[in-house]
């Protein structure tokens, strides 16, 4: 995932845009893990071939992100 944020002074906005980022191809694969002591174990896991990203563009007002991070939210 890839995101970047510029400000317009004219506007006064912030634009932001990012990518979201899925696999698109996969494979499962098997390889066999040498052990110190000698024995061999075997592991499957999901390699991924290709990916498909998607942009998003959002609009955000200045004023709303500076009244939103002077706002204290509760710990869990």
């Amino acid at each position: 995932q890839h995101s970047d944020i510029q400000y317009s002074i004219y506007a006064n906005d912030l634009m932001h845009s990012c990518s979201c980022c899925k696999a698109a191809n996969v494979t499962n694969k098997t390889v066999t893990l040498k052990c110190a002591n000698s024995s061999d174990i075997r592991h499957n896991y999901t390699y991924i071939n290709s990916c498909t990203c998607t942009p998003m563009t959002a609009r955000v007002n200045a004023l709303e992100i500076k009244l939103s991070t002077n706002t204290s939210k509760p710990t869990v």
